[in-house]
């Protein structure tokens, strides 16, 4: 993960802006699911994830994003002298997700996922809640899209052996951040940092299609500003493609 000022063009400290920084991990993550009971109206899926690695210049990020910049012949970011110190990065994420039973609509179908989700961790102390509603045909094959950035998780095929699925999504989270590193600073020696807001939250929409256990998913999110200094919200896409087998 790479973070930059919005001013990539100066060399100076940008003091009310976002920190230079990069995070460089590996993961791994436990997935249960709890199907629905027959007279019940909710399945579940609780998910645990472990992100074990590094922040700061070994990371390698400025490398990474630079060597990108010269390859497609655009400019350098120049800030990078300012990003964080190397430091080791924990996450621990756990989360749980329950799925309606799908309303019928003729050839297609609705359902509801509500959403607990929190972080502890050097990298990131938070906990949320969320609400997502799809529409679709075959929307018991997973629990809905991957997680935002920062905090990555990857989506979980429930049944890789449909032929078919596909849904359009929209939903909304929100988080009570006590701790992020990339607002925050280094947790252990000085470093830049910015006033980070207490409340954070997303809005999020796209549409997601699955084949035999490969997934395929366009998001759109507006993440509301994360720290008081920010001009506007954030707004970035993501494309995901996973597999399973």
């Amino acid at each position: 993960n790479i973070y930059t000022a919005a001013d990539t063009s100066t060399k100076a400290l940008v003091p009310d802006d976002r920190p230079y920084a990069g995070w460089l991990y590996v993961g791994a993550s436990l997935n249960a699911e709890k199907p629905r009971a027959p007279s019940g109206t909710f399945s579940n899926m609780t998910s645990v994830e472990l992100d074990l690695g590094i922040v700061g210049p070994q990371a390698y990020a400025e490398d990474i994003q630079n060597g990108y910049h010269k390859l497609i012949g655009i400019g350098e970011a120049e800030g990078w002298r300012n990003q964080l110190k190397n430091e080791p990065a924990v996450l621990l994420t756990a989360s749980r997700t329950w799925r309606s039973a799908p309303l019928a609509l003729g050839r297609f179908a609705a359902d509801v996922l509500p959403e607990l989700d929190a972080g502890l961790g050097n990298v990131a102390t938070y906990a949320g809640a969320g609400v997502m509603v799809r529409f679709g045909q075959g929307l018991d094959v997973d629990y809905g899209p991957s997680r935002n950035p920062p905090f990555y998780s990857p989506p979980e095929i429930a049944d890789p052996d449909r032929d078919f699925a596909w849904y359009a999504f929209v939903g909304a989270n929100g988080r009570a951040v006590a701790h992020n590193i990339f607002l925050d600073g280094n947790t252990f020696v000085d470093s830049h940092s910015v006033d980070r807001k207490w409340l954070a939250g997303d809005l999020r929409f796209g549409v997601a299609m699955m084949a035999h256990g490969v997934k395929l998913e366009l998001a759109e999110t507006i993440r509301a500003r994360e720290f008081t200094e920010q001009g506007d919200a954030d707004r970035f896409a993501t494309l995901t493609l996973s597999a399973r087998f």
